[in-house]
Order: structure tokens, then C-alpha cells, then sequence
């Protein structure tokens, strides 16, 4: 062990002053942050590991439970370069030095975080371990979900005490989509790095560690998206007007997070005249497209209501058939609901008269927000089809959240028939009658002049 003395053990004491206190449990994995920061001002010693957090805020229009989607981050981790002379400045004011990160201390370079249908684990906004369970209780409205990766160090490797940064990057995996699944960073002025100071100082007896260095605090933070990290005065201060920069747990808040916009569909089913038959179950044939890998779910109200599942499979999804049996088969008064359309789906609903009788169909297409739907003019004969489609909106600000439903309602109407209408079939045979007998006097007339 190096020779220890009161001065540095001071001067480490007080470069940490600037650490918020918090608790960190002995069994704890990694070092869990609070508003960017963990340690304390005693400078005591913390885990080797700390824990970043990925925030994903989900949305639906309706409010109503729907599965996460189908998307990656990659993060790469390195030894940020630091400039001579950068320092830090707490709120006491304490004003240390930073130094660029040691690359041989860094033993995690790469990591990544993944949300998909079947994610089960997953973590709270203060880094606890949490379960996802879908889609029952999951995807609410504005409810954030957390993923999240750790970064290791060696403390061995740190040859003096001293604050070491560290900078984090993230990118889209090759999975993540991102906008055509509707996933949306929160904000504009995204920013997708991160510098991790850490807080190295010597170890002592009574640490009861076999290193001459240790871990006793971290500060994540954020800068703004024009900010340089080498600026030389308080860049931890998210108060300083002069620089604007902020602590984070890690890509959360508008600055890191992004947003599943998710949108709905309703069908709702009329059948109108005297003489229709209003239980007879049309079948219906939805058609899903430019859509990419995404799990929603669907209801139908036919004598009760049961949910389904359905996935975007190659960018696209087909729900039900335009024949008997058809799993969306709606009579008079009955609904087909799909909930959590990705932005930018389009939606084909088609449906099929399968009885003899022919019915003028009318479609009334609603997309109320920047979504739209066209109707083909196709008067249902018998054994006929009639179609419309459109796109789902693709509307990606928070605060338009809740306009984008859309609903289509299909009307059949049978035209009655009147009682009085009977005569019409003899009326034939009543002209053809009244045409012979006219032709028969018109021969008599004229035999009648030739013998004359």
C-alpha cells in the first residue's frame, strides 16, 4: 500500500463535498445513481460498477394497455481526452482538476439495451429491478419503462486520486427502427452522449481492500447539444446560466428518453332495413401494412368479447378472411377494436356479403387527425366485397397524443321490398296478352280490306 497521508485524505474529502449522500446496498451489483450522482462526502468506497439507465415512455390514444415495441441501443464506451487544465467546480465552492479516463481501468466497452414484446425484466427511475408483464399490465398511457446496462471499472489501474472522465455514446441497434416503429426521441435537441466522472482516491486499512486506489463516487451528466466537455468551469452546475448541462441517471428525460406513439382502430358494423337480416355475421378482413415488427392486440364484440393478439410480420399483418368463419365476423351493432397501431400503419378493412341478398354498402371513414381514408365504391352484391383503407397517423409530438384514432363504420343497407310489388311479375304476360289481341285485330282489319 502507498503511504497514506492526512493532506490527501483532506483534499479527496473535499473535491467529493460536491456528492449527494445515499444509501448503497451492500449486496448491490452496481453503483445505483441518484439525479447523476452516487457517494458522499466521507468519500466512501463504492461498487466498481455503475448502473445507466434507458428510458422508453409509452403512449396510446385510447389509454389502453399495449406491448412495448420491438427496438435496440448500442452504447459504446471509452476514455474521454480532457484537456489540460479542465476542472470541476461543487457547490461549496471546491474547484478539482479532471483528468482523461484511463483506458486500461475501463473493463466494460460495449453494451446494449433491447425492449421488445417479450421483454420480462427491467428496471424502476431509481434503478431497482423491475418486471415487465405484457400487455395487461403494461404500457399504459405516459407510463416510462426502464432498460438499462452497467459499466466496470478496475480501480487497480487508476495510478493517483483524481476525478477520470469517461464518455458514453449511443446509437440505434440494427434492430431499432426508431421512427417507422413510431418511436421518437422526446426531444429535438436529442443528445446522445454522456461523460461519467468518476471519483478515484487512495485506499486506506481501514478500507479492507486489496488496492491502492478506489472507487468513492460518480457524476453522469449531460451537456447541452452544442456544449464541449473540456469548457474549464463548473460543468456539473445545472443552475450555471453560462453553460447549460445537467446530471441524469443516465438517456431518461427529454434529453435521453424516447416515445412509443401507438395509435387505434375501430370497425363498427350497421345493417339497416325492414326485411335485413341484422344477426346474420358479415365477415371482415383487416389488412395491416408498412408497418415494421410490432405486437398489438385486438377485441371483438360478438356475444361477449374476447382479445387477440397480432404481429406486424415482415410489415405486415392480416386479421381475418373474406369467407365464412372469418375471426372478426360482425353483425348489426357489433365492434372490432386493434390497439397499438405503430405511427405510420396503414390499415385496409374489407368486408364480404355472404348471403344473396344485395346491399348498397356505405363506408364512413374517420381519421381524425393528420391520417386518412379512401373508399372504394363497391355496392356489396351478392358474394361481393367492398374495401376501404388509409393510414394511421403518424403523429410523433407528445402533445398531440390522443387526436390520431381512427374508426370506420360499415353500413349495409337492404332496400324493402314492397307487398304491392307482386304485380310487377305478371305485368309481362298482361302487355304480351294485350299485344296479341291488338295484332289479331290489326290482321282481321286488314283481310277485311283485301276482300273489299
Amino acid at each position: 500500500m502507498k503511504k497514506k497521508t492526512l493532506k490527501g485524505l483532506l483534499s479527496i474529502a473535499v473535491s467529493a463535498a460536491m456528492l449527494a449522500t445515499m444509501a448503497v446496498s451492500a449486496f448491490a451489483a452496481d453503483a445505483t445513481l441518484t439525479e447523476g450522482v452516487t457517494g458522499d462526502v466521507s468519500g466512501a468506497a463504492q461498487e466498481n460498477s455503475v448502473l445507466i439507465l434507458k428510458e422508453l415512455k409509452v403512449y396510446n390514444t385510447d389509454g389502453k394497455d399495449i406491448y412495448l415495441p420491438t427496438v435496440g441501443y448500442d452504447y459504446t464506451i471509452a476514455a474521454a481526452t480532457v484537456d489540460e487544465g479542465v476542472t470541476v467546480t461543487d457547490n461549496q465552492p471546491v474547484t478539482s482538476i479532471v483528468y482523461s479516463g484511463v483506458p486500461t481501468a475501463l473493463t466494460t466497452t460495449t453494451a446494449s439495451v433491447d425492449f421488445s414484446p417479450a421483454t420480462t425484466a427491467g428496471y424502476t427511475a431509481a434503478g431497482a429491478a423491475a418486471t415487465i408483464t405484457q400487455p395487461t399490465a403494461a404500457a399504459k398511457t405516459g407510463t416510462s419503462y426502464f432498460g438499462g446496462f452497467s459499466v466496470e471499472f478496475d480501480p487497480s489501474k487508476f495510478e493517483h486520486s483524481g476525478i477520470y472522465r469517461y464518455v458514453i455514446t449511443e446509437a440505434a441497434d440494427a434492430t431499432n427502427t426508431l421512427d417507422s416503429a413510431g418511436v421518437v426521441h422526446q426531444d429535438e435537441d436529442y443528445v446522445a452522449t454522456r461523460y461519467l466522472d468518476v471519483y478515484v482516491r487512495d485506499a486506506v486499512a481501514a478500507d479492507n481492500v486489496d488496492t491502492d486506489e478506489l472507487i468513492c463516487g460518480y457524476v453522469l451528466w449531460v451537456p447541452a447539444a452544442d456544449q464541449d466537455q473540456n469548457t474549464s468551469i463548473d460543468n456539473h452546475d445545472p443552475d450555471n446560466v453560462e453553460i447549460n448541462v445537467s446530471k441524469t441517471n443516465g438517456y431518461v428525460d427529454a434529453t435521453g428518453g424516447d416515445e412509443y406513439n401507438t395509435y387505434n382502430l375501430e370497425v363498427e358494423k350497421a345493417v339497416e332495413g325492414a326485411l335485413a337480416n341484422k344477426d346474420n355475421n358479415f365477415p371482415f378482413q383487416i389488412v395491416l401494412s408498412n408497418g415494421t415488427t410490432a405486437k398489438m392486440y385486438y377485441t371483438t364484440t360478438d356475444n361477449g368479447t374476447t382479445t387477440t393478439d397480432v404481429t406486424f410480420a415482415s410489415g405486415a399483418a392480416t386479421i381475418g378472411t373474406l369467407a365464412e368463419g372469418s375471426v372478426v365476423s360482425l353483425s348489426n351493432g357489433d365492434k372490432f377494436d386493434l390497439y397499438g397501431i405503430p405511427a405510420g400503419a396503414t390499415a385496409t378493412v374489407q368486408e364480404f356479403n355472404n348471403l344473396y341478398d344485395v346491399y348498397a354498402a356505405n363506408m364512413e371513414a374517420d381519421a381524425t387527425n393528420n391520417g386518412s381514408f379512401t373508399y372504394t365504391e363497391n355496392n356489396v352484391q351478392a358474394q361481393g366485397t367492398c374495401t376501404v383503407s388509409g393510414s394511421v397517423a403518424n403523429n410523433t409530438t407528445t402533445a398531440a397524443v390522443g387526436t390520431a384514432d381512427s374508426k370506420v363504420t360499415v353500413t349495409n343497407t337492404l332496400k324493402t321490398i314492397s307487398p304491392t310489388g307482386v304485380v310487377l311479375r305478371y305485368a309481362p304476360y298482361f302487355i304480351m296478352a294485350v299485344a296479341a289481341i291488338a295484332l289479331v285485330a290489326v290482321a282481321k282489319r286488314a283481310k277485311r280490306n283485301e276482300e273489299a
